[in-house]
Parts: structure tokens; C-alpha cells; sequence
């Protein structure tokens, strides 16, 4: 089992100890409407800008948020300041019964 989580980690598909990029496709997408699905941003989690670029079901945003804030404490401390231009308004959506998002 040891070896199983540590290849799981080694794939991205839990949060790394130590690691800063979250994957939106390794949380919950399914969905039924629209209002099932949530915003969120994936990437780097210690980028300036953390504007929202995909969807998961609003059922997972918890575990998503908590993730993303436990990666954040292995970014560096001192960053200089940087100016983020607006991000575009992005609207979740289902499609497919998987959840998205795309730009309003």
C-alpha cells in the first residue's frame, strides 16, 4: 500500500508534500447542472496570479480549497510584489455530466 501512495503522489494525484501545482481533473468533476460545478484555478499555486481557469463539482471545493492553501505554505515567503491584470470572468458549467468553465 506504502508503495501505491507514494507512486500516487509521484503522478500528481495527491497533494505532494512540498509541492505546489494543484490538477482540477483530480477532484470531483461530475455533475448534473450547472449549479453543481464550482470555478477554480489550476497550476502553480505559488504564481502571482491565480486567476480561475477550470471546473470541479462544488461537492469537492472544500477539499480543493484545503489543498490548494496546504500547497501554499511551501511557496516562498519573500516574492516581490507583482500587478496582476483582472482575470476574465469565468462562469462554471456542465457538460457531458463532467464540470468546466469558460469564459463569460
Amino acid at each position: 500500500m506504502a508503495r501505491r501512495a507514494a507512486f500516487a503522489v509521484l503522478l500528481g494525484l495527491l497533494p505532494a508534500c512540498g509541492g505546489t501545482t494543484i490538477d482540477p481533473t483530480s477532484y470531483q468533476r461530475g455533475c448534473a447542472a450547472d449549479t453543481d460545478c464550482s470555478v477554480v484555478y489550476g497550476g502553480d499555486v505559488c504564481a502571482a496570479c491565480l486567476c480561475p481557469n477550470a471546473g470541479i463539482a462544488t461537492e469537492d471545493l472544500a477539499r480543493f480549497q484545503k489543498d490548494t492553501a496546504s500547497m501554499q505554505t511551501h511557496c516562498p515567503a519573500n516574492r516581490p510584489p507583482v500587478h496582476c491584470e483582472p482575470c476574465v470572468a469565468m462562469a462554471p458549467f456542465c457538460l457531458d455530466g463532467q464540470c468546466s468553465a469558460h469564459a463569460q
